[in-house]
């Protein structure tokens, strides 16, 4: 993860590309960056994958080293991060985009806290869902549900996914996920 001081996409994008070259460095393989057809960057020489994101300030990378087959979408990774905003109301875009079940996980939350929390933890594991896959927020919708029994679900159709805050302070929260698809 990085607190990047600029502030501009374009500068979150470029510290983003920095965090994976990092990560990256002294691994096997050329390092060199492609994009797919659906513009999910990867290492062209498949000897690894890697997500980026940013919400607000932070920017943050995952990593996955090892080999990748690109047609079976194994040994892929998504990652994502959301600032947590403490006072706006997400009932929209969950009633837009959450199966029945999810919002039922969200209303079971015991404080306004925790509802946000839940939507906040559901809403960062679907993007990283559509990451790995080289989706769009536009496909959320055909996503299935991550949630079952009230609780959240830690595997997909084989991928593994999971979320963790991120405190910059008592007032800048954050929330994270990566998706994993790891190879059979």
């Amino acid at each position: 993860m990085s607190n990047p001081r600029a502030f501009s996409a374009r500068d979150r994008h470029a510290e983003g590309r920095k965090l994976v070259r990092r990560l990256d460095s002294g691994k096997a393989g050329s390092g060199k960056i492609g994009l797919s057809a659906r513009g999910r960057p990867y290492f062209l020489d498949g000897h690894g994958d890697f997500s980026i994101s940013h919400s607000r300030r932070l920017v943050g990378a995952a990593y996955f080293r090892g080999k990748v087959s690109s047609p079976a979408e194994r040994g892929k990774i998504g990652f994502d991060v959301e600032y947590i905003h403490p006072k706006k109301s997400r009932q929209a875009l969950a009633d837009r985009f959450f199966a029945p079940e999810e919002g039922e996980y969200i209303s079971a939350g015991a404080s306004e806290e925790e509802k946000l929390l839940r939507f906040y933890r559901l809403w960062v594991l679907k993007e990283s869902f559509l990451k790995l896959q080289g989706l769009s927020v536009l496909d959320l919708p055909g996503l299935p549900s991550f949630s079952e029994a009230g609780n959240l679900k830690n595997k997909i159709a084989g991928i593994h996914f999971g979320c963790f805050e991120i405190r910059l302070s008592s007032k800048e929260r954050y929330l994270a996920a990566y998706s994993l698809a790891l190879e059979d």
